[in-house]
């Protein structure tokens, strides 16, 4: 089976070819990209060669190209048009891509080659320096500078907050999918014709006459923007902390709350690490 986000992309620009990716497509392909920056890291971090900044630090940069295509195209597919089976992949599409980042963070080989760079910064050029400086400041915050112990919970740390940060937006979607605005044209004063076509749209979708408008933001902005129904409009800007069930809401707030609590817990492991650095 093809996989059109492994295929060469041929349409204008370069665009990915939305009409042919499906969400079954993501895993298979994030396998594959996540083997080949494994193996452009490994070169990177093992070779014979003195550090530099080509040979390091713009080495790095230039890696993982298929990976970020790939990234991109589940994110902002996730973020604009996520569904059912968008969501189904998105918590295991979150721990792959975290669990990859921190072992690249954590390895000792790679950061100690970032590191003799970073020393030898100030016979850089500007640009090179501050990506240098940049590149090194990224491992520490990734905490290459803690002892094992704490990279292990440090990577643990990574691994929640991603689930959380899913579950969050999950929950966001979910306490917007319980409102909507049904309405019908005497409704419509000011909207220009394509907000009416795309709510029309959404109203046959769900199975109903009208107009319909979500929470979602596009929906809101372009409701607030254009309708000339002062009652309405207030009705839109009031109804998401009004009208969404309590529950919904309390959902929200623990993925935040569990999300701050963890942030607190990773900026402690940081300052340690840094407090150790600078005691050295």
């Amino acid at each position: 089976m093809t996989n059109p986000l492994l295929d060469p992309w041929d349409d204008p620009f370069g665009a990915p070819p939305f009409d042919r990716i499906e969400a079954r497509h993501f895993l298979p392909a994030l396998e594959v990209v996540l083997r080949d920056h494994e193996a452009e890291i490994e070169a990177i971090a093992n070779a014979a060669d003195a550090p530099t900044f080509d040979n390091v630090v713009a080495a790095i940069e230039r890696s993982g190209a298929r990976l970020a295509r790939v990234r991109r195209v589940f994110w902002t597919l996730s973020s604009a048009q996520a569904d059912e089976a968008l969501r189904a992949i998105e918590p295991d599409i979150s721990a792959r891509l975290t669990r990859h980042a921190t072992r690249i963070d954590h390895d000792p080989r790679l950061f100690a080659r970032v590191a003799a760079v970073w020393q030898a910064r100030e016979a850089l050029g500007p640009e090179e320096r501050r990506l240098v400086e940049n590149s090194y400041r990224g491992f520490v915050a990734g905490g290459a500078l803690l002892d094992p112990s704490a990279k292990h919970r440090f990577a643990e740390i990574d691994v929640r907050l991603g689930e959380l940060s899913v579950q969050f937006g999950h929950n966001v979607m979910a306490a917007n999918a319980d409102w909507a605005l049904l309405l019908t044209g005497n409704d419509l004063d000011g909207l220009p014709d394509a907000v009416r076509s795309a709510a029309a749209r959404r109203a046959e979708q769900a199975g109903t006459a009208g107009y319909r408008f979500t929470l979602n933001r596009g929906d809101v902005e372009d409701f607030l923007t254009f309708s000339e129904r002062r009652d309405l409009r207030e009705q839109v800007w009031r109804v998401p902390f009004h009208l969404i069930g309590k529950r919904q809401i309390r959902r929200i707030e623990d993925a935040r709350l569990g999300t701050e609590e963890l942030k607190q817990s990773r900026r402690l492991l940081y300052r340690q690490a840094r407090e150790r650095s600078l005691a050295q």
